[in-house]
């Protein structure tokens, strides 16, 4: 039973499939016999049958329903900033200015490629569908385009306004704080989409404009926020003309410095200048000012050299060597704009360093180990018995580790290794006169005239 069963249902299926291949046939047969080289019924352009028709047929007929379009009114913008006064200005552009024009042989083509595809299965359910249900192509339209955006770029740079960031300035040892102003801007580019998804179809464009409000990037309650985080001060000798012109150049480019989140300060970029090789050390000392206030907050030290020689205006381990190649530079990690404040007060260099307050405070360790130099004693015949001459000098070396603390209500919670040195030490060399007076010649040490 099951065997003649699956005998029947496959004779059945055979025939059923045979009945549609000679239906998909036929159908094929009826169109390409009837409708060759012409559009096939049902099918619409701008709402005209162009049922039958040629390619040149079609075009002829949309022109003469179709038509050109009048000149009139086919982009209006409108924006009023005071509404209930009736306030505001409006735009527009007719379809003449911008050469409104509908692309009717894109649209006969599109329509003339309906059931003449080349795919059999594909060709055949086209002809089914036209033969069931009307089809609209679509009529896209021609314009141009540059003048449109052209208006909408004039419009948008009418009204808008730049925002004004929020400023610092420090006026008699406080901040001042200058506060931002918001802008308004026009979306020209989500503008510009709406339009042309009118135009394209042929329609009009009838928009009521709204700004959006365009924050500045560096915000009043953003500055109100800040408070002093760090200061240091270094002594100088303003006598030295040079090394005083240096440090006013070097504090007149560093004062005034807001750093957003993650930007980085370096000092040669802000310096904008070569350091001369016969520099009296002025720019180092500002460098190194700022370095010591930088310790006693949590930003990040990117880049630091340090002397041969420490100085003495800053402790040791903690001073800096800014030159050609070497560079001082660090990274405001915060969470908050960092504002740098230096200025020379009473042969003094000042700088302070504004921020959020940190919940850790913030002091430093130095670990400092002594590199003892050696003394040669060596004899020298041109110098009277019993005299002695220091040739060099001897100078006690150090190894140095500058440690950050942090530590809340005096009790330390963490440690951080900022920098590690070496200053080398200087050997002395003294000579000891080993001539008898007699035959002692004159003798000028080194430096002496004679």
């Amino acid at each position: 039973m099951l065997l003649i069963f699956l005998r029947k249902f496959l004779v059945a299926s055979l025939v059923l499939l045979l009945t549609f291949a000679v239906g998909f046939v036929f159908v094929d047969f009826y169109f390409r016999l009837n409708y060759h080289d012409v559009i096939v019924p049902n099918v619409f352009v701008g709402g005209v049958d162009l049922n039958g028709l040629s390619n040149i047929q079609a075009n002829i007929k949309l022109k003469e329903k179709l038509g050109k379009e009048p000149d009139e009114e086919i982009v209006y913008f409108s924006y009023r900033a005071c509404r209930q006064a009736g306030l505001g200005k409006s735009w527009s552009l007719k379809t003449r200015d911008i050469n409104l024009a509908p692309k009717i042989n894109e649209a006969v083509n599109n329509a003339y490629q309906i059931a003449h595809g080349k795919n059999l299965l594909d060709r055949v359910s086209e002809q089914l569908f036209v033969l069931l249900k009307r089809k609209e192509v679509p009529l896209n339209w021609s314009y141009d385009e540059e003048k449109v955006d052209k208006l909408i770029d004039s419009i948008a740079e009418e009204l808008g306004r730049d925002p004004k960031d929020a400023e610092i300035k420090f006026e008699d040892g406080k901040l001042k704080i200058i506060p931002g102003i918001e802008g308004k801007k026009l979306d020209a580019g989500e503008l510009k989409v709406k339009t042309k998804e009118c135009l394209k179809n042929g329609k009009s464009v009838n928009l009521a404009l709204s700004l959006e409000t365009d924050k500045p990037s560096v915000t009043t309650e953003q500055l109100n926020s800040l408070d002093l985080i760090a200061k240091f001060s270094t002594s100088f000798d303003s006598s030295n003309k040079q090394k005083l012109e240096e440090i006013v150049q070097s504090v007149s480019a560093i004062d005034g410095i807001l750093l957003t989140k993650e930007e980085e300060f370096s000092f040669l970029k802000i310096l904008g200048r070569d350091i001369p090789e016969d520099t009296k050390g002025g720019y180092s000392q500002v460098a190194a000012t700022i370095y010591n206030a930088v310790l006693l907050t949590n930003l990040n030290i990117k880049d630091r050299y340090a002397h041969v020689v420490p100085p003495d205006y800053v402790p040791i381990g903690r001073d800096i060597l800014v030159a050609e190649g070497k560079n001082f530079s660090f990274i405001n990690l915060a969470d908050s704009y960092i504002y740098i404040a230096a200025y020379i007060h009473d042969s003094q260099i000042e700088v302070e360093i504004y921020g959020k307050p940190l919940m850790q405070k913030v002091g430093l360790r130095v670990k400092k180990e002594e590199i003892l130099p050696t003394l040669e004693k060596k004899e020298d015949s041109t110098l009277p018995v019993g005299e002695e001459f220091v040739e060099k000098e001897k100078r006690v070396g150090y190894k140095t580790t500058v440690i950050r603390v942090y530590s809340v209500n005096q009790e330390e919670v963490g440690q951080e290794e900022v920098s590690s040195d070496v200053y080398p030490a200087q050997d002395g060399l003294v000579l000891i006169g080993t001539a008898k007076v007699d035959t002692v010649k004159f003798f000028a040490p080194k430096g002496i005239d004679k």
